[in-house]
């Protein structure tokens, strides 16, 4: 009788979890075509824009921005939370709705855990495809990347850990 229970909390947090991630993307500040013409400004040549959304080889610089990372992984959103649902930094999801996705997603990546699953990534593909990757620890806190988008959103867990952990150390290495 408990399982079902702990189930029903389960399906019930992963609802609420897929609302509030809804939510934010109506909250979306920017269209695609306005992500290229920035990166267009920022010198980026459409071939190098085509070659970082096809992913072909790996990434060998520092990524210095999340709109670069989110170009790189082919993301139209992206957001970096710590495990207590603490957002840490976004790229292209509205200021008001940040700290309530985080919370969702740390209740999510929870949730998980205590069900004994592993929660090193977590891949949802209900329409829009979304992934949630474990990043190294930082000090005594465990870093998240969520990244949604359509089509060409990289699925690969691997190359979006690398390219996040990219951009934190280009962070890091900002603020010292």
């Amino acid at each position: 009788m408990d399982y079902f229970l702990i189930l029903a909390i389960a399906s019930i947090s992963f609802g609420l979890a897929a609302i509030a991630f809804i939510i934010a993307l109506k909250g979306l500040k920017r269209t695609s075509q306005e992500i290229i013409s920035e990166n267009r400004a920022e010198g980026f040549s459409d071939q190098a824009a085509e070659e970082s959304s096809a992913l072909r080889r790996p990434l060998i610089r520092r990524v210095n921005s999340l709109a670069e990372a989110a170009m790189i992984l082919g993301a139209s959103a992206l957001l970096i939370f710590d495990h207590q649902g603490l957002a840490i930094e976004s790229y292209n999801i509205a200021e008001r709705d940040m700290a309530r996705v985080a919370a969702s997603m740390a209740e999510l990546i929870n949730i998980f855990r205590s069900l004994g699953f592993s929660a090193e990534t977590v891949m949802l593909k209900n329409g829009v495809k979304s992934m949630i990757v474990e990043l190294e620890k930082v000090g005594d806190m465990t870093l998240y990347g969520l990244m949604t988008g359509g089509a060409a959103l990289n699925m690969n867990p691997d190359y979006a850990r690398e390219v996040l952990q990219k951009y934190l150390e280009s962070l890091i290495e900002r603020r010292r």
